[in-house]
């Protein structure tokens, strides 16, 4: 008796040993379905959107933002929430307590393979093959904080309404040794920020570890805003109205005004990728809009706008309505 215990001990442990291996490691969000296994109404904000999952053995990293955190063979918990798994057909499928809907993640290997859209493209420099890092980037900041926000706390604070751009993009290499090199602005702010964000991407350069087997072309950008009141050019004042207005009616699935609305913007000029990114998400819920409305080719030309299948804020609408 005291053998027969002594070996369903020693495989439970195995069992889990084997669970918590195949738990560990960055997962991607595939997609998220009510638990009946329904979609979701294509204007519920999870329809479409980015999330990682990196597990480590006593910490979980959601989309960058670090917890500490503890498994068991069916949950995982932290200090603010528990989530309940299971693995499943190379997928993690995770369920909050109360929730009606699961989501549904993917290792990235598993991920790359469904989608191979997402395989990261090759290309050469001075004679040297490398890699341009996309969506999933595959590097990682090892430290508790994100990496933007490192980098802002490793720069003066440049308050928005005194700067002459909002709108920053950088570029760089990270060596497969985790070295910086190659680091240029693509569309400056100004001299003085400009050179602030390189001296702290240049401190974060301890934290970053590169996954991949070849040299990595990064692109980062940030994307400021300045409140109604600091705006000085009545395009942009006028743009942030349209949006709130076009909002409001979106809000209250009140489809036709809002398509009426947020057409407006795309007959603004707005210089230098101001306001991309608040641009972008008014372009997805016109996009959204569109579809609701039964003008799925419409609704395709939008979403395009924003990006392709490797834009995760747009990647389900076009797999599921644009091919």
């Amino acid at each position: 008796m005291k053998i027969l215990y002594l070996l369903l001990t020693i495989l439970s442990i195995n069992s889990i040993y084997s669970q918590s291996q195949e738990l560990k490691g960055k997962w991607i969000l595939d997609k998220i379905v009510y638990q009946d296994g329904t979609d979701l109404e294509i204007n519920n904000g999870q329809y479409s959107i980015e999330l990682k999952y990196f597990i480590s053995p006593n910490s979980l990293k959601i989309n960058d933002q670090y917890f500490k955190a503890n498994y068991s063979t069916k949950q995982i918990k932290n200090d603010y929430r528990i989530i309940n798994y299971t693995l499943e057909n190379n997928y993690l499928k995770i369920q909050e307590p109360n929730d009606n809907k699961i989501s549904y993640f993917l290792k990235t290997d598993d991920f790359i393979a469904k989608y191979p859209e997402f395989t990261l493209q090759k290309n050469v420099r001075d004679n040297d093959t490398i890699l341009v890092a996309n969506e999933l980037a595959d590097y990682d900041f090892q430290k508790e904080e994100r990496l933007d926000d490192f980098i802002s706390s490793n720069k003066p604070d440049r308050q928005a309404k005194s700067l002459p751009n909002l709108y920053f993009q950088v570029e760089f290499i990270l060596s497969k040794n985790n070295t910086l090199r190659d680091i240029k602005v693509l569309h400056s702010i100004s001299k003085g920020y400009d050179n602030d964000y390189i001296n702290a991407l240049k401190k974060a350069e301890k934290f970053l570890r590169n996954n991949t087997k070849y040299d990595l072309l990064i692109t980062k950008e940030v994307n400021n805003l300045k409140f109604f009141e600091d705006l000085t050019d009545p395009k942009e004042k006028e743009l942030l109205e349209l949006i709130d207005l076009g909002n409001k009616y979106y809000s209250n699935n009140n489809f036709e005004n809002a398509i009426t609305t947020y057409n407006k913007i795309r007959k603004l000029e707005i210089k230098n990728n101001r306001f991309k990114t608040t641009i972008e998400n008014a372009y997805v819920k016109l996009g959204i809009s569109y579809l609701a409305s039964g003008n799925q080719v419409e609704a395709c030309e939008i979403f395009h706008l924003v990006g392709n299948n490797t834009k995760f804020e747009v990647r389900n609408y076009i797999n599921n309505f644009c091919k």
